[in-house]
């Protein structure tokens, strides 16, 4: 790992007071870089910054990513930051589950989710690709889905259709990025059961032991980052060692 690879250069962690967002954000500092951190809680938000290095560096925009005016300030201020100190890496992490069958679950759960898990990414995508394309050093977008990004599991219907669209909307963007030229790669994780608070929530049944822990998640994409040559990673499958890989 080379600690200042992503030094004066500014990483943008939605969901980032979660387990994954705040282990990804960790990653991201170790290699240099200064933290915009976004999350709707702020206590939770603060908590992870001062737990960074260099916590002084970092900044916490509180958002709600369901809204528009939220998610508009959020991107105008990442862009406003990025003057100073180009922005590297955007990591599109926040997201929402649901445990309901299709017929039990409302019109507005539906959107709620597809609000969150594929309308905010997207808005974010069009807001800070201009800021990503001006890094002289190229940009790196990480987003994380799902295995259910491409799987059907019962009584998760409107998370598995939210799911599968984002993963439908970063094949195409890393498709166009590549069109440009390759200065901005798109990396598309898919992890199976991550031990958080929004699996446990859906999966109250489940062995939590056997749950993949969100720092493996995070040194995925801190070997991503790490990764400066020739070599392309799209997309990466991650499951649980005790899930059986052809169930």
């Amino acid at each position: 790992m080379n600690s200042t690879q992503y030094e004066g250069q500014r990483a943008l962690v939605t969901g980032a007071g979660g387990g994954i967002g705040s282990a990804i954000s960790r990653v991201c500092a170790e290699r240099g870089a200064s933290l915009i951190l976004t999350g709707r809680n702020r206590e939770k938000l603060e908590s992870v910054r001062l737990s960074l290095p260099g916590p002084q560096g970092h900044h916490v925009v509180p958002a709600d990513l369901t809204r528009d005016d939220e998610l508009t300030l959020l991107g105008q201020t990442a862009a406003e930051l990025s003057g100073t100190e180009p922005l590297g890496i955007l990591v599109l992490n926040a997201g929402a589950a649901l445990s309901a069958s299709i017929e039990d679950t409302t019109v507005q759960q539906w959107d709620h989710l597809f609000a969150l898990n594929v309308r905010a990414p997207f808005q974010l995508v069009k807001a800070l690709l201009p800021a990503l394309r001006a890094n002289p050093g190229g940009g790196r977008i990480f987003v994380i889905g799902s295995v259910v990004s491409t799987e059907a599991y019962l009584d998760q219907g409107a998370y598995a259709a939210s799911k599968h669209a984002l993963h439908g909307f970063t094949r195409v963007l890393a498709r166009e990025l590549h069109r440009e030229g390759a200065a901005v790669q798109v990396h598309s994780i898919l992890p199976g059961g991550v031990n958080t608070e929004m699996v446990r929530s859906v999966r109250p049944d489940i062995d939590t032991e056997q749950l993949i822990d969100p720092t493996e998640i995070a040194g995925i994409v801190g070997a991503l980052l790490d990764m400066a040559g020739n070599a392309a990673v799209d997309e990466v499958r991650v499951r649980r060692r005790t899930k059986d890989p052809g169930a």
